[in-house]
């Protein structure tokens, strides 16, 4: 209405804004949506605004985040001067929408809205920052400069959590890919992501790649910080100890450590491997004597050995003489 904080933004109006939910619903197309807490709303509005939003999510499972915002007055605009929510406000926001939505959908609050007071955002039930640009400002809000992530970083350590990069569609939609990706985007869009669906950071693949990136190199190495470590990682890793037989399960979960429960899983194999070997290695030189690779067998997996149908193949056939057995039985 006029006077009000959205009056002439037809794109604001609720039900427009939920009747685009719904139609990307129909459409399977993952969305990300929100409330702005703090332009004269009462708690009950919000409650009921996070409810539509869930009805939503019920009917067709689209909704993979719901944003929390706390508004903020800017100089030069017409609220300069309205009141901003308290923190208070903000985090039993949060808590609700997370009461409201359970653990299947992700809660995110801008962190460049809330500085200094990060951990206890976490704590109130988020779990994603958003998007976070290093070279552009928010434009919504540019008086509130983005948070560098090593300082993002460092913030969601002290909440106890890991801080990780993810593609903007989330990582149970991206591996639900019949579903949620168009054919077009899906080669894509694997192409970018790991087994869990979050994005590859590197170029580095195991068993394709010469060298291990010095950033994982150091990860294994570096120092154990325990509190960032789940307790059902020290469970398994505890068990596997006490040489107790691990499930799929136990071992699955292993594969998925990251940061610093990498770092834990890394040196409790270190140790582990220090008290039953010390520290010597060793290893073996081999030679293989292969005196002729003319082969009668058909094997179908065989790309070494020579037929009269591959004799265009991988080299000529050749069959050693027994001089040149001797040479290299001496070698």
């Amino acid at each position: 209405e006029k006077g009000m904080p959205h009056y002439g933004s037809p794109d604001k109006n609720p039900q427009r804004r939920l009747e685009t939910l719904e139609l990307a619903g129909k459409a399977s197309v993952p969305f990300t949506s929100g409330i702005l807490i703090g332009i004269g709303e009462t708690r009950l509005e919000r409650i009921e605004s996070l409810l539509a939003i869930r009805s939503i999510q019920e009917k067709y499972g689209n909704i993979q985040e719901v944003i929390i915002q706390n508004f903020r007055a800017k100089p030069g605009t017409k609220m300069a001067q309205a009141p901003e929510p308290d923190l208070d406000d903000l985090l039993w926001t949060i808590s609700v929408a997370r009461i409201i939505f359970g653990s299947g959908t992700s809660i995110q609050a801008p962190p460049n809205l809330s500085p200094g007071v990060l951990p206890m955002l976490v704590a109130a039930g988020i779990n994603d920052w958003g998007g976070v640009s290093p070279i552009t400002p928010d434009y919504v809000n540019p008086e509130a400069p983005w948070p560098h992530l090593r300082n993002l970083a460092h913030e969601t350590e002290l909440a106890g959590k890991h801080l990780q990069e993810r593609l903007t569609i989330y990582p149970d939609y991206a591996l639900e890919k019949e579903r949620w990706l168009d054919p077009i985007i899906q080669k894509t869009i694997v192409s970018m992501i790991d087994s869990e669906g979050f994005p590859r950071t590197d170029d580095w693949v195991s068993g394709l790649s010469e060298e291990v990136p010095k950033h994982l190199i150091d990860q294994c190495l570096g120092s154990v910080k325990d509190h960032l470590v789940s307790a059902d990682i020290k469970s398994i890793v505890g068990r596997a100890r006490a040489a107790e037989l691990l499930s799929e399960q136990d071992i699955v979960r292993l594969f998925q450590s990251r940061g610093p429960e990498v770092t834990f899983v890394c040196d409790a194999a270190n140790t582990m491997r220090h008290n039953l070997n010390g520290d010597a290695v060793s290893y073996v030189v081999t030679r293989n004597i292969n005196y002729t690779n003319i082969c009668y067998f058909k094997c179908q997996f065989c790309a070494f050995s020579k037929g009269k149908l591959s004799e265009n193949l991988r080299g000529k056939p050749y069959d050693l003489e027994a001089e040149e057995i001797t040479r290299r039985t001496s070698e």
